[in-house]
């Protein structure tokens, strides 16, 4: 995951709602972003203050966008930081895609139905074709149309 996704999804899975209905699993997973997050970021004073101000204003603009300059830096100084952080998110997008970014899931999902209807719509194209040239075929010529093919 490139860096600036892996800031933007840790500041969402550390900002979203505990209350979330979620799978056990997701919750696990969730849990262990918000550890490394914490031990992190909790072991500088702006990194406590970052955590602080979401803690306290989680759809504040000014609060996400201090934990998200924090993260930024945290990523960019300690690779493995960044590496265990990947690692840890990996579960959570995975799992979540459906409950947190209805965005995604719908794409994924319109995608899927447009792939559907453009194979239906060669095929009924191709069966139409087909059917007009087994109609068209001359039958004074003595051939088959099946041997024609």
């Amino acid at each position: 995951m490139e860096l600036t996704e892996l800031v933007s999804q840790a500041v969402r899975v550390v900002t979203e709602p505990a209350s979330d209905p979620r799978t056990a699993a997701a919750t696990a997973a969730r849990q262990g972003v918000l550890d490394l997050v914490r031990k992190r970021l909790g072991g500088t004073p702006s990194g406590a203050a970052a955590l602080a101000a979401v803690s306290a204003r989680p759809t504040d603009p000014a609060a996400l966008a201090g934990l998200r300059d924090e993260l930024d830096a945290a990523v960019l100084a300690d690779r493995d930081f960044a590496a265990a952080l990947d690692a840890a998110l990996a579960p959570v997008v995975g799992l979540g895609q459906t409950d947190s970014d209805p965005t995604r899931a719908g794409g994924t999902a319109l995608g899927a139905t447009c792939l559907a209807l453009a194979t239906f719509v060669a095929l009924l194209v191709h069966g139409t074709i087909q059917a007009l040239n087994d109609d068209t075929a001359d039958p004074s010529s003595g051939e088959d149309s099946a041997q024609g093919r």
